[in-house]
């Protein structure tokens, strides 16, 4: 069985290996955002508010009371935090893209109970104060130094911990696809396994909650399909990508689906179990 230090050291390997292959393989583009130091501007829709709930909302709102003040911890452009906003009497979030945290900020003003933090990277240089909740939502396999976000984490949550992920990182590719595409398997993100493995080693009480599968994807999203493979349009690799989607036309599509099931792990900080 591998010690706390071990699982931490795993942690960061898996994440330094999928940051090296993303910057070796990415287009200019991504190259540039990479450079500017704000990757997630490109992906500003996905993570503000939207028609569609988020999977998984049915499992967290159980874990909130009404006066709780909650701390959303990569809160993106608000996704969530609107999501929740009436569900909890006060929510503070918070993100370390300028593009998000700017979206945020927008956000804030429309929503009464909804602060916006300026943008920095967790863990906070200092204490910001605690909150009855910290959550973070599919964040955690993008955090390399994972001791010290859990330790802040653990530090501004005064009843419960939350944090949201899949077995697989939300932006991971389907593994045969890219293989495929890129001749070399994708280096996967550290997730929900690794997250288990270290709150066990750390002695965290979890608890595990497991949302059904999602909508399995009935056609290829191609758009979608190419920024998971790290693909540009008209390239030698897009090539090879639509020449493996028609391959796959009568495939089962759920082969299309990277994430094959999303989680709620909830625990209680040390503080506040003792």
């Amino acid at each position: 069985m591998n010690t706390l230090a071990e699982l931490y050291r795993e942690w960061e390997a898996q994440y330094d290996a999928n940051a090296a292959q993303a910057q070796r393989l990415s287009d200019e583009a991504a190259q540039e955002a990479y450079a500017s130091g704000d990757t997630w501007a490109p992906l500003l829709n996905i993570f503000t508010p939207g028609e569609a709930e988020p999977l998984g909302l049915p499992l967290v709102t159980p874990l909130l009371r009404p006066e709780d003040t909650l701390l959303d911890v990569g809160a993106g452009g608000g996704r969530i935090a609107a999501a929740l906003a009436g569900t909890v009497e006060q929510i503070r979030g918070v993100d370390p893209s300028p593009a998000l945290s700017a979206a945020l900020h927008q956000l804030a003003a429309e929503l009464p109970n909804l602060e916006a933090l300026d943008a920095f990277a967790w863990p906070p240089a200092d204490f910001i104060g605690q909150s009855d909740v910290v959550l973070s939502w599919n964040v955690l396999y993008y955090v390399r130094e994972i001791e010290q976000f859990l330790d802040a984490y653990e530090a501004h949550a005064g009843r419960l911990c939350i944090a949201v992920l899949g077995e697989r990182a939300g932006a991971a590719p389907p593994q045969s696809l890219f293989e495929a595409v890129r001749g070399e398997p994708f280096a996967e993100l550290p997730a929900l396994n690794e997250l288990i493995a270290i709150l066990a080693a750390r002695g965290a009480d979890y608890e595990l909650r497991r949302t059904p599968r999602p909508p399995v994807v009935e056609v290829p999203q191609v758009e979608r399909l190419r920024r998971l493979c790290m693909v540009t349009e008209g390239s030698p690799e897009d090539t090879i990508l639509q020449a493996e989607l028609e391959r796959r036309a009568d495939d089962d599509p759920k082969h299309l689906n990277s994430m094959r099931t999303l989680a709620v792990v909830s625990w209680v900080p040390p503080e506040a179990a003792s």
